[in-house]
């Protein structure tokens, strides 16, 4: 009750966001626009069922924040910094290991994490101005 619409709203996008991956990855349609289904390597396969489990505590951490309305502002900039990571070591992962056309590719996964963490900043954002105002 105490978050601004604007807070809300980005966290439902996020949610929907996250939820659509799930069911895309869980159906299967997503693996064959994902590092392992293009290059078959286990070892991205592997590193992408780490980022999911990562992604999921973080997730869950964060919605156990917003409930409790604890350190809300922190949880959001630690997730901030594991997303950034995300982004910059994925896209150093497909340009070492996709084919030549990678750049579609890795420009529409760049897009992808680049909305998620607009999405976190500015729940970091409006959590200080809601601090502090």
């Amino acid at each position: 009750e105490q978050k601004s619409k604007l807070f809300k709203n980005a966290w439902l996008l996020l949610m929907f966001l996250i939820l659509s991956y799930l069911m895309g990855w869980f159906s299967g349609i997503l693996e064959p626009y994902m590092a392992a289904g293009v290059t078959g390597e286990s070892a991205d396969y592997q590193i992408h069922q780490i980022r999911f489990l990562i992604a999921f505590i973080m997730v869950t951490l964060g919605t156990i924040a917003i409930n409790f309305d604890w350190q809300l502002e922190r949880v959001f900039t630690v997730f901030a910094w594991v997303q950034t990571y995300f982004i910059f070591s994925g896209i150093i992962r497909q340009w070492r290991t996709l084919p030549d056309d990678r750049l579609f590719v890795i420009g529409v996964y760049s897009l992808n994490l680049l909305i998620i963490l607009g999405l976190m900043l500015v729940l970091i954002f409006e959590e200080r101005r809601l601090k502090r105002g």
